[in-house]
Formats: structure tokens, sequence, C-alpha cells
């Protein structure tokens, strides 16, 4: 099948989970016969045609400047990007077009759109996240407003969409009113072989402290907070050491919460390696957020073989099971996350036991070659599939959000 992602992020540029994403799919898409294209954004230092593993990237003509960290200027900057990406486009015209064309989040809207125009191909989108999600269901304000009705319009007019768990599947169906029939749920992947432990014994020597892990984007959505704040309540009975690897946005508020607790540290950016090495030493990963679409931090502890507290929101109950695999934890409960690494720290024996049970697991679920796969199938869908809710609507607008939109 011929293929065509379009994408806002691709290695080397590289901002969250989404730009891993689309490389680990496109290379398993390859290597298992498909033609695959990536239509992205072009860092400086990179060519406008490159392979990648049998993948062709196809970049746009100008370097595509660093990422705004303001909001006003990220707005601005994919506003640019999207018209980039549509003039790219534009310019593969002339080639045997696609079967399908693949988009990857609300970046890409125009950019999608110009494609399934260009060559009446069924458009898959991937809605990696929301608007309303990642703001506890409410849509307000300008940007908001404007990503939500990007989404839905995107939404609206793909031929089928994929979400990552089937949390995301209810929250997109609920969003965009669409129909069940034109939604599936496809997990995110892992490269097993490069997240697996090596040492056949991961006991920590008797001499250190438990040892508790965060990995992440120091941002709100991700529970940093609650986490610190569960430190602070097993800090007067139990020795315990926590250390938060990762950057982001509430960097300062976060060490301020943790200023007076000298036992938990701030790694900063920690490269794939050193986290390896934090998983192998951990006495349980901690993923507290208060919203994860999936959770691919959990997936990458899991195939290290750390023991896993997940809170209870998106994909990460999906990928634990509570008390067999790990422990999941009501989001934003401090008390409840400080009781269950209490209990790890009580009985390491059985938290090892449960994540032997769930890294097991992993290669019927979650590895990218049976990913490819079920997507490839949803692209078989798609083409079976009649107009999308989007063409039967025309160009209707979006309903203006009123209130908030999820429970």
């Amino acid at each position: 099948m011929r293929i065509f992602h379009v994408s806002w992020e691709y290695p080397p540029v590289i901002y969250g989970g989404l730009g891993r994403h689309v490389l680990a799919l496109s290379r398993a898409q390859a290597a298992a016969g498909h033609d695959v294209t990536v239509v992205t954004q072009r860092p400086t230092g990179t060519a406008t045609v490159e392979d990648h593993d049998g993948v062709r990237v196809v970049r746009t003509s100008a370097p595509t400047p660093p990422v705004r960290r303001d909001l006003p200027g990220l707005m601005a900057w994919t506003a640019d990007l999207d018209r980039q990406l549509v003039a790219t486009l534009q310019r593969l015209e002339s080639e045997p077009p696609p079967q399908v064309v693949h988009a990857h989040d609300w970046v890409v809207e125009h950019a999608a759109t110009k494609a399934r125009q260009l060559w009446s191909a069924p458009l898959v989108t991937t809605i990696h996240a929301t608007e309303a999600g990642r703001h506890s269901g409410w849509v307000s304000g300008e940007p908001s407003e404007t990503i939500y009705a990007s989404e839905w319009r995107l939404a609206r007019i793909s031929s089928t969409v994929i979400t990552c768990s089937e949390a995301m599947n209810r929250e997109v169906r609920t969003l965009y009113q669409l129909p069940a029939d034109r939604v599936v749920t496809i997990p995110n992947g892992i490269d097993l072989t490069e997240w697996q432990s090596s040492p056949p014994d991961r006991e920590q020597p008797v001499d250190e402290d438990p040892l508790i892990v965060f990995v992440g984007r120091l941002e709100w959505e991700k529970g940093i907070h609650v986490l610190i704040d569960a430190a602070q309540r097993i800090a007067p009975t139990v020795a315990a050491r926590f250390i938060i690897a990762g950057t982001g946005t509430q960097s300062d508020r976060l060490h301020a919460q943790a200023a007076n607790h000298p036992a938990i540290e701030f790694a900063g950016p920690v490269a794939d390696a050193d986290v390896r090495q934090l998983y192998s030493r951990a006495t349980v990963v901690v993923v507290p957020s208060l919203y994860e679409p999936f959770g691919i931090v959990a997936l990458e502890a899991a195939a290290a073989g750390a023991p896993l507290i997940v809170s209870d929101v998106g994909g990460l109950a999906e990928i634990v099971d509570d008390g067999r695999t790990g422990l999941v934890v009501p989001a934003n409960d401090p008390q409840s996350l400080a009781t269950a690494i209490r209990s790890v720290i009580a009985d390491p024996v059985a938290a090892r036991r449960r994540a032997a049970t769930l890294s097991s697991e992993l290669p019927d679920r979650f590895t990218w070659s049976r990913i490819a796969e079920r997507t490839v199938a949803s692209y078989e869908l798609a083409l079976r599939m009649k107009a999308p809710p989007g063409d039967r609507d025309g160009k209707s607008a979006p309903p203006k959000p009123r209130g908030q939109l999820l429970p």
C-alpha cells in the first residue's frame, strides 16, 4: 500500500510522543513492504528529501524555525508550518497518488485536507490528544477554541479516526460527535529490545533507600505536584529517595513546592540510556497523570522490568491491571498515591512479581509490527467507508464550545 503520513514533528525534531510514534509506525510499515512517505517540517541541516530506514521523508522547502513557546507565537508558528506543508504536498501532486493519507493531530489540518483533495484518497487521522482533555474537559477562550475547531474539522472529514486507548475513543466520539464505526482504538507501541533491562537481578543493594522515579514532561497534566505531595506525606515515616526527571513549563513551580524536602531530586533532561538505568534501579516508577491519552512512559518502564504505580486515567488504566500487573490509584489523590508507594516499599517482592507479569504480556499487545498491521487494517476499513460526516455536512462550523465538554 502507498501511504502518506503528514506530521508536524519527526526526527530529528521531537517535542513529545507524537514524533516517536510516527517514526516507529512508518518504519514498521516500510519493513512490512509498504511504500511509505512522511511529509513534515524541515529543521536546519536536513535535506528536502531523505531516506530513513526505507521511509521517504519529504520536508518543507524552507527550514522551519524553532517552535515558539509563548502561546500567541505558538499559534502563529503552527499556522505557518501548516501552510508550508500544504505547499510541500502540492509539489508532490504529479507523483503516483497515495492510497491513503494519515494525518497526526490538529496542527496539520489544512495540509491533510489539501492531500485528500489532491489525490481523492481517504483520510485517516490519529488524534494523539485533545484540547478539551488537556484542560479537564473545558474549552474556553483563545486559542483553545481555535484548536478545538481545527480538531473538529479534521476528525469530521476523516474516513477513520484512530485513538490510542478506549478512553480516548470515548473522548473523541463525544467531542466530535462521531459514529462508533468510524473510530478505532490502536495502542501506541514500543521497541522492547530498546528498553528491556539487562541485569538479571534488579534488587537494590541493602544499604540504599528505596528509589521512587518519575520520568516525563514537567507539566500540570502529568501530576508531578501530586507525587511531591505524596512524597511529603511519606517522608516523616519512610526513608525513600524521589527522582523527578524531565523538563517543562512547571519546573519553577515544582521546584518551589519541593524546596524543603531534600529527598526529592530533580534530574532535569535525561537521555534514554540514563532513563533505562533509572528504571533498572527503581523500586517503583510512578506515573501520576491527571490526563494521559495513552502513557508510553509506563510501557517503557514495564519493558525495563520496573514496578509501576499509575493513575486511573486514559490509557494508563488499560496498560496496568490493578493488583496483578501493577497498582492503579485515583488521579489527583496524594494520600492514595502515598499509600500505594508505602505498600511497594513494604513488599518489593510482590511488586517485582507484578512487574514481571506485565513485562511478559507486552509482546502480544504493544510491538510496532503488530501495531503497524492493525493500522494498515484501519486504512483498508477507510477505503471501504462511505463519505465521512464532514462531507455530508458540507463545511458546517463546529459547535461553539459551551461549558465543560467532557465529564
